[in-house]
């Protein structure tokens, strides 16, 4: 079993500080409160949609690196995207609940979902033909806090013959 499939079998619930995809353990969780880390430690707060460029948002630093590409039907006019197997994008919030808009498209994979560190779906972002950036995953918390989500880009779940399938975002909708 791959290290991600071992992960998600644990639920990210880890307490041994190995790190998955490269990425740091923190509190026993997975991509959970990662301040000490690097991570910005702004959280984005306040009802709201925020676009792929707010500078709260953390991409992964992957070589090559995230790019703008412009979107028709996209917040602002474009969404960011990353061919890289394990590229992820996450979003630190507060609030009660939110949603994730991203493209759908020929050259997209699957990307797994995380929330506070615990693996919550896989979402195929695959599409015969490239479509405006619509909800792939939404989240209510069980209360308004720190919360965390994080989309990875993971290659052995590419399905309809991509090869490097990308992982996009367009926009966040946050609720307090």
């Amino acid at each position: 079993m791959n290290q991600a499939r071992q992960l998600r079998a644990q639920r990210i619930d880890i307490s041994s500080g190995v790190p998955a995809f490269g990425l740091p353990v923190v509190e026993g969780k997975l991509f959970s409160t990662p301040d000490a880390t690097g991570y910005p430690s702004s959280f984005i707060g306040g009802a709201g949609i925020y676009d792929d460029t707010d500078s709260r948002i953390f991409y992964s630093n992957t070589n090559p690196d995230w790019t703008s590409t412009t979107l028709s039907g996209a917040l602002n006019g474009s969404v960011m995207y990353n061919y890289r197997d394990r590229a992820y994008v996450l979003f630190k919030v507060i609030g009660a609940a939110v949603s994730i808009t991203a493209p759908k498209g020929p050259l997209y994979g699957t990307v797994e979902v995380y929330a506070d560190g615990v693996y919550q779906a896989d979402v195929d972002l695959y599409s015969a033909s490239t479509v405006a950036p619509k909800t792939i995953f939404s989240k209510t918390f069980s209360g308004s806090g720190q919360h965390t989500v994080m989309l990875v880009n993971v290659y052995d779940k590419a399905m309809h013959g991509v090869t490097n399938p990308r992982i996009g975002v367009d926009s966040l909708t946050l609720t307090p």
